[in-house]
């Protein structure tokens, strides 16, 4: 929201920024506006703008995540979900949830179906190791 007020606020003053002609800018200020250029001042584009950056951002950070597991499989035959929420310092849940991604992408292969299972590396794709 600060960053959707900031990019507004960046047209307001570019008007300003001609009157007074003698201030100095950052150069973040300055890849800011020309951002707003590009894409226009209207508050839609830069919303979509900013939700997808963010949506990027969020990808890329549980992509990191994911590589963080998978190399544990390199330390340890097998996990569990504890395993995985102690390394990335997530709820069990969360750790569940990058388990049965990687699950679901035959990264993986989960042994065993209810209380104390745990995964091991699927067979056919070790080289991912």
């Amino acid at each position: 929201m600060f960053l959707l007020v900031r990019l507004c606020a960046i047209a307001v003053v570019d008007s300003e920024r001609q009157a007074i002609g003698a201030l100095h800018f950052s150069k973040t200020d300055d890849r800011q506006e020309n951002l707003v250029a590009q894409i226009g001042t209207t508050p839609q584009n830069i919303l979509m703008l900013l939700l997808t950056k963010a949506r990027l951002v969020t990808q890329l950070r549980k992509q990191k995540k994911l590589l963080k597991v998978m190399a544990l499989f390199a330390k340890k035959s097998h996990i569990t979900n504890s395993d995985v929420a102690k390394l990335l310092h997530v709820s069990n849940a969360t750790a569940l949830r990058y388990l049965t991604q990687l699950e679901r992408e035959n990264k993986i292969v989960q042994v065993g179906k209810n209380h104390g299972f745990c995964f091991n590396v699927y067979p056919a794709r070790s080289d991912l190791l």
